[in-house]
Protein backbone atom coordinates (compact mmCIF):
# COMPACT_ATOMS: atom_id res chain seq x y z
CA UNK A 1 0.00 0.00 0.00
CA UNK A 2 3.11 2.63 0.54
CA UNK A 3 4.64 1.34 -2.93
CA UNK A 4 1.32 3.29 -4.05
CA UNK A 5 1.64 6.74 -3.02
CA UNK A 6 5.17 7.07 -5.11
CA UNK A 7 6.52 6.00 -8.67
CA UNK A 8 10.14 4.85 -9.23
CA UNK A 9 10.70 5.47 -12.95
CA UNK A 10 13.26 4.16 -15.27
CA UNK A 11 13.71 6.86 -18.26
CA UNK A 12 13.88 5.49 -21.67
CA UNK A 13 17.39 6.29 -22.00
CA UNK A 14 18.07 4.58 -18.67
CA UNK A 15 20.71 7.44 -17.27
CA UNK A 16 18.06 8.63 -14.46
CA UNK A 17 15.63 7.56 -12.43
CA UNK A 18 12.19 9.37 -12.21
CA UNK A 19 10.89 9.76 -8.30
CA UNK A 20 7.50 11.52 -8.00
CA UNK A 21 4.74 11.35 -4.89
CA UNK A 22 5.02 10.93 -1.82
CA UNK A 23 8.58 9.90 0.42
CA UNK A 24 6.60 6.80 1.46
CA UNK A 25 8.25 4.31 3.99
CA UNK A 26 10.31 1.54 2.38
CA UNK A 27 11.39 4.20 -0.87
CA UNK A 28 14.63 4.28 -0.07
CA UNK A 29 15.16 0.44 -0.38
CA UNK A 30 13.01 -0.07 -3.50
CA UNK A 31 15.14 2.87 -4.74
CA UNK A 32 18.28 0.83 -3.78
CA UNK A 33 17.37 -2.49 -5.56
CA UNK A 34 16.47 -0.47 -8.75
CA UNK A 35 20.26 1.03 -8.68
CA UNK A 36 21.65 -2.17 -8.20
CA UNK A 37 19.48 -3.55 -11.41
CA UNK A 38 20.44 -0.24 -13.45
CA UNK A 39 24.26 0.45 -12.85
CA UNK A 40 24.32 3.00 -15.23
CA UNK A 41 21.81 5.39 -13.68
CA UNK A 42 23.55 8.93 -12.80
CA UNK A 43 20.83 10.96 -11.58
CA UNK A 44 17.41 11.01 -9.95
CA UNK A 45 14.44 13.45 -10.82
CA UNK A 46 12.22 14.68 -7.81
CA UNK A 47 9.20 15.84 -8.09
CA UNK A 48 7.48 15.35 -4.97
CA UNK A 49 5.51 17.35 -1.73
CA UNK A 50 7.58 15.31 0.38
CA UNK A 51 6.37 12.64 2.53
CA UNK A 52 8.36 10.88 5.60
CA UNK A 53 11.57 12.74 6.33
CA UNK A 54 13.21 9.60 7.17
CA UNK A 55 12.75 8.45 3.70
CA UNK A 56 13.71 11.70 2.24
CA UNK A 57 17.32 11.20 4.38
CA UNK A 58 17.56 7.51 3.49
CA UNK A 59 17.02 8.30 -0.59
CA UNK A 60 19.59 11.86 0.43
CA UNK A 61 22.52 9.34 1.91
CA UNK A 62 21.63 6.60 -1.17
CA UNK A 63 22.24 9.35 -3.76
CA UNK A 64 25.32 10.57 -1.77
CA UNK A 65 27.20 7.34 -1.88
CA UNK A 66 25.75 6.49 -5.32
CA UNK A 67 27.17 9.87 -6.66
CA UNK A 68 24.42 10.85 -8.39
CA UNK A 69 22.76 13.95 -9.82
CA UNK A 70 19.63 15.49 -8.92
CA UNK A 71 16.93 17.31 -10.85
CA UNK A 72 13.96 19.25 -10.08
CA UNK A 73 12.10 20.65 -12.68
CA UNK A 74 8.26 21.41 -11.28
CA UNK A 75 8.11 20.79 -7.54
CA UNK A 76 10.42 19.41 -4.73
CA UNK A 77 9.32 19.93 -1.22
CA UNK A 78 10.04 19.05 2.73
CA UNK A 79 11.25 15.19 2.72
CA UNK A 80 12.13 15.77 -1.46
CA UNK A 81 14.61 18.41 -0.67
CA UNK A 82 16.25 16.68 2.13
CA UNK A 83 16.88 13.60 -0.95
CA UNK A 84 17.78 16.82 -3.58
CA UNK A 85 21.03 17.63 -1.36
CA UNK A 86 22.56 14.67 -1.68
CA UNK A 87 23.17 15.42 -5.81
CA UNK A 88 26.86 15.46 -6.51
CA UNK A 89 25.57 17.91 -8.71
CA UNK A 90 22.14 19.75 -8.11
CA UNK A 91 20.29 21.31 -10.85
CA UNK A 92 17.25 22.60 -11.12
CA UNK A 93 15.24 23.69 -14.17
CA UNK A 94 13.76 27.22 -14.68
CA UNK A 95 10.33 26.27 -13.49
CA UNK A 96 11.48 24.33 -10.00
CA UNK A 97 10.61 25.13 -6.51
CA UNK A 98 12.39 24.38 -3.63
CA UNK A 99 10.33 24.32 -0.43
CA UNK A 100 12.36 23.80 2.68
CA UNK A 101 11.35 23.39 6.41
CA UNK A 102 12.75 22.73 9.82
CA UNK A 103 11.97 19.35 10.73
Amino acid sequence: ARASQYALTLSPDNPRIHITGTFALGMAQRLAALLDQNPGVTGIVLHSDGGHVYEGRGVGFLIRDRGLDTYVFKACSSACTTAFMGGAKRYLGPDARLGFHQY
